[in-house]
């Protein structure tokens, strides 16, 4: 059976270990973001799915000022309350993306967090817990969202699936979804300018920046970077690692995240005072695209986005990540 590395950092100052027969991670104060999750397969093998920067938990903020506080800790799994850039949050993915929470338990293979939002803010509170399964290879999370007001907020999941070195054996397949369309190019930044118009059904290809395609589920080229919205999913992405015969699976309620944003990180270039990162974001949202709730362009105008809260309300959610094993490829 070929190696699949484990994530090689260990848990930094302040994190929150957990570990179970199956699981082990790391939860960190800022953003409470899942970080150095690794998964032990049924024969004994280590297998770690999600991107770490090699920067994370090591950089400091005065390095890139200008950036939000979670790329100092890009990678792992945590939530956007709001996601993207939304008028209720000047915050890109959120408050709680940005600042650090309180951890009000722990038990060694699970923890709960939560953070208080401050005073004006649509949201009162976000909590957030993380347990790792003590009898299979899998993490359950659970987030609950008290509103300060009635409002309709973009909310989203924000797990960052690792790329193999060269970008060749991941194969990403969901359930639903029958479309999927490229960020349109009126709201694309400089950084990031899709064809516009480009759409793909199932198993067809995308556009991407350079002009060429990538397809799916299919083999994910690097030195690319693309945002592309998965519409009406049914809840389950599944990624296959070919290379290292092992898979990993995420579920969650449809009902309440309709759809899925795919960003295929690797623009080629540093993040100032940073580095490189190379990562595919499978993101559930109830949003367009990172850009919020408002509809801004004919072809998404009429998909329903954002979450409609109640005051003093909470808002619950769960979802799951699952590694499972693959037949070696020949």
């Amino acid at each position: 059976m070929p190696d699949i590395p484990p994530h090689p950092s260990t848990p930094r100052d302040g994190w929150t270990p957990l570990k179970t027969a199956h699981c082990s991670a790391a939860v960190s104060p800022l953003g409470a973001i899942l970080h150095d999750l690794t998964f032990t397969l049924p024969d004994g093998r280590k297998f770690a799915p999600l991107a770490e920067a090699e920067w994370s938990g090591r950089a400091r903020p005065e390095d890139s000022p200008d950036l939000s506080p979670h790329l100092a800790e890009l990678g792992g799994e945590w939530p956007c309350v709001p996601f993207g850039t939304s008028p209720a949050d000047p915050q890109h993915h959120g408050f709680c993306s940005n600042a650090v929470w309180r951890l009000d338990a722990a038990d060694g293979g699970s923890a709960r967090l939560s953070i208080d939002y401050p005073a004006g803010h649509d949201i009162a509170q976000v909590a957030r817990s993380v347990r790792l399964s003590p009898d299979s290879p899998s993490v359950t999370f659970g987030l609950e969202i008290t509103a300060a007001r009635d409002c309709c907020l973009p909310l989203g999941l924000h797990p960052i699936f690792r790329l193999p070195e060269g970008g060749a054996g991941v194969m990403l397949d969901w359930t639903g979804g029958q479309q999927a369309t490229t960020l349109p190019k009126a709201l694309a930044p400089p950084t990031l300018t899709p064809v516009p118009g480009a759409q793909v059904t199932k198993g067809g290809p995308v556009a991407c920046l350079d002009g060429t395609e990538f397809r799916f589920p299919a083999e994910f080229p690097r030195q690319r970077e693309a945002l592309v919205q998965i519409w009406d999913c049914e809840g389950e992405v599944a990624l296959r690692y070919a290379g290292e015969a092992a898979g990993v699976r995420l579920t969650w309620a449809a009902e309440d995240l309709p759809h899925c944003l795919l960003w295929l990180a690797n623009p080629g270039g540093e993040i100032p005072g940073l580095g490189q990162f190379t990562g595919l974001g499978v993101e559930p949202v109830s949003s367009l695209f990172d850009r919020g709730i408002a509809p801004f362009d004919d072809s998404v105008a009429d998909r329903a986005a954002g979450v409609a809260l109640r005051a003093g309300k909470i808002w619950r959610t769960r979802y799951e990540i699952s590694a499972f094993p693959l037949s070696p490829s020949v």
